[in-house]
């Protein structure tokens, strides 16, 4: 068998056990005429059947299906020799039924014992996929073994029980005890999205300028602040009495420390400007009096010389 085509039916067996309960080793009932073509042939039927389910099986089969096999004749000898090595199911018949009925006794309209039927009648399969949770194995025209896909009833089923399981947990749950349940609602809840949050304030760098918010010890310890009423007509007062009053004292204090400070400076100035005259005067005599005699000429020794010799 192909990979692909393996892993299709295995994804098929897991949908039927997650949905129907499912277990393996799986149970498949063969009915007589999808031994015939088996035996005909000749393939391993248990090993095809384990491939084909992708999982361990137990075959079964009824004991009306092994009557109709002995009303063939000796010449199917070999085929009633296999169907005896399968596990009988007991259908609780005590006359031989046709096959078509005894199968659908057994399967029943839920297929209470959870059982994949391998069967070649196309009639019986199209009655049998009415019932949900029944896979059906048989070959197809190429003589491959092949498992079909799920029924429309199966498919139906297993919305069913999905949206059952949705509105279960929205109305258990404990942090919702007033949801009603409605499937509308479960599509509601399930669509809606978060919203987004600001960031964390303790990682966000604070502006400069603003004060920390503070404590509930300050907050408690802060005056109340006073009304806009109240400081509007403080301040009115406040002009008011400040038209009426005569210019205070100080104003004139400060009038005569200018008036100090600036004959102060013009004094200074006036001994600056003095000081440089004072120093370039005493500089000037300085020079005078490092001022060098003139040298005497050589002639003139010369001649007192010879004057004092005659």
């Amino acid at each position: 068998m192909r990979q692909k085509r393996a892993k299709a039916y295995k994804r098929l067996m897991s949908l039927y056990s997650q949905v129907f309960g499912f277990r393996s080793p799986f149970q498949v009932l063969v009915e007589s005429d999808f031994l015939l073509d088996a035996c005909k042939k000749d393939i391993d039927i248990w090993k095809q059947l384990a491939t084909c389910v992708q999982a361990e099986c137990k075959p079964m089969i009824t004991q009306c299906s092994i009557e109709t096999l002995y009303k063939l004749g000796p010449e199917f000898q070999n085929v009633v020799d296999v169907a005896k090595s399968f596990e009988r199911r007991r259908c609780n018949h005590r006359e031989a039924k046709p096959e078509a009925e005894c199968v659908a006794d057994v399967v029943g309209p839920t297929n209470k014992h959870r059982y994949s039927l391998a069967l070649q009648d196309t009639r019986q399969r199209n009655q049998l996929r009415r019932i949900p949770g029944v896979p059906i194995i048989h070959f197809n025209e190429r003589g491959v073994l092949v498992l079909e896909l799920p029924s429309p009833a199966t498919l139906a089923h297993k919305e069913k029980e999905e949206q059952a399981r949705m509105t279960a947990q929205i109305v258990t749950h404990p942090s919702l005890p007033n949801v009603i349940a409605d499937p509308n609602a479960a599509a509601s809840t399930a669509t809606k999205r978060k919203k987004v949050k600001g960031p964390n304030p303790l990682s966000v760098r604070k502006k400069k300028g603003v004060d920390s918010k503070p404590g509930p010890s300050q907050q408690s310890q802060r005056p109340e602040p006073a009304k806009a009423t109240d400081t509007a007509v403080a301040s009115v007062e406040a002009l008011s009495d400040a038209n009426e009053q005569p210019p205070s004292r100080s104003k004139a204090a400060d009038t005569d420390a200018q008036q100090s400070q600036r004959n102060l400076k013009r004094s200074r100035e006036s001994e600056e400007d003095e000081r440089p005259a004072a120093a370039q005067a005493g500089n000037v005599a300085v020079k005078k009096r490092k001022r060098k005699r003139p040298k005497k000429a050589a002639g003139a020794g010369v001649g007192s010389a010879h004057s004092d010799s005659e």
